[in-house]
């Protein structure tokens, strides 16, 4: 497990903003597509996801409940009643399950809540810019290089590849995107 873990090299990223930064647990494929958790160093438990969309918004619902990164747009819907929904729900921040100050894990992982993982991958939400998301993913699917991505699409494009492996092996092939 602690060689899993290694590949993700996590004290690289000692040096950026900490709150955006996530573990993603992938258990397995359903019919949904990949599911798993995700793991956040200021909630005191996992937050589930079922498919790939549900990843996708529920890492955006993090940044959004911690205010980081800052989104450069509102977010749009079809009518004033959805939006009044969507407002209400999104308010309901887990602040029961948030850690206080002197209960963060400062870089430390519950290896518990990881161990039965079958990927772990470390995703870096650098910015929120045009109504997505921009940053990094880095782990063993990625054999460790960091590999960037330009919108919440490329990334859930990245992450379907592994729905479409064969058994608890996942093997991806990213090329490494230079600046």
């Amino acid at each position: 497990m602690r060689d899993r873990l290694e590949t993700l090299q996590l004290k690289d990223l000692d040096k950026f903003d900490r709150a955006a930064i996530v573990l993603l647990c992938i258990h397995g494929v359903s019919a949904h597509g990949v599911y798993g958790e995700i793991y956040h160093h200021n909630f005191k438990e996992n937050i589930p996801f079922n498919g790939i969309g549900d990843m996708v918004l529920k890492i955006d619902q993090i940044c959004n409940w911690l205010n980081t990164p800052r989104a450069t747009t509102e977010p749009r819907f079809f009518s004033r009643e959805m939006e009044k929904q969507y407002r209400e729900s999104d308010s309901d921040s887990p602040e029961k399950n948030v850690n206080a100050d002197s209960e963060v894990s400062r870089g430390e992982i519950d290896y518990e809540r990881v161990a039965n993982a079958k990927e772990l991958l470390v995703i870096w939400v650098k910015y929120r810019q045009n109504a997505s998301l921009q940053g990094s993913v880095r782990g063993k699917l990625t054999k460790g290089v960091t590999v960037h991505f330009r919108s919440a699409l490329e990334l859930m494009r990245m992450i379907r590849m592994v729905e479409k492996q064969p058994g608890a092996k996942c093997e991806v092939v990213f090329k490494e995107t230079t600046k």
